[in-house]
């Protein structure tokens, strides 16, 4: 069993602004890769230690088994496509109120909301939703998202996990295939759909993540 990677990262100031947003010119596979990931991307890790396998804890699993978002979080994942390309990227995850959050990437923001049996982005779509069940459906981001599977277990850059719940979402131009473990949350996306470009898959998978450390203490 490979061992967790965590990433840490220097926390910003609270009185310090975020860096302006800069328009950015992507290449026709990098613009699909951005779409794809500014759509479905989302997870977090807590603020513990990765798990490699389910929480031990009475009672069933809960959706925050499997998304827990923990404010001060940050993210790394390695991302490729099918014509050969390789990039990087980070996301940092806040709270700034109950059952509201946060994600950021690259300086762009995406909103969530937590309930007691759902987490979905404020835009529309819902991430993950009870009962968990083989077979549960709901709407997604941009389809039809349907629970696959509860018992997977999946090896990343980040380390071998078990007990992870795999979901599918279907639409007519895309499918993607998202893997969550608990104690951990996103740890894998597979997206396949058409594009302007020749990128028809791209797959991110976790390298690291953890909570914010300032660097500059004793």
């Amino acid at each position: 069993m490979s061992a967790p990677r965590f990433l840490t990262k220097q926390p910003r100031p609270s009185n310090e602004p975020r860096p302006s947003k800069q328009r950015v010119h992507l290449s026709p596979a990098r613009a699909f890769t951005a779409l794809t990931l500014s759509a479905l991307v989302f997870a977090c890790g807590g603020t513990q230690p990765p798990r490699t396998q389910a929480p031990s804890r009475g009672g069933p699993l809960t959706v925050h088994d499997f998304l827990p978002f923990e404010n001060q979080t940050v993210l790394s994942f390695v991302t490729s496509d099918d014509l050969g390309g390789t990039s990087y990227f980070v996301m940092e995850i806040e709270r700034p109120s109950e059952g509201q959050g946060e994600i950021w990437i690259a300086g762009r923001r995406t909103r969530f909301r937590i309930t007691p049996r759902r987490v979905e982005r404020a835009e529309g779509g819902i991430w993950l939703e009870e009962p968990l069940e083989v077979g549960h459906s709901f709407p997604g981001p941009f389809g039809q998202t349907t629970i696959e599977s509860l018992d997977q277990k999946v090896t990343v850059p980040a380390g071998t996990f078990e007990g992870c719940l795999v979901t599918v979402e279907r639409s007519p131009a895309k499918i993607a295939e998202s893997t969550y473990c608990p104690g951990v949350g996103l740890v894998r996306i597979v997206v396949e759909g058409a594009s302007d470009s020749d990128v028809t898959r791209v797959q991110s998978e976790l390298t690291g993540y953890g909570p914010r450390v300032d660097l500059r203490s004793p």
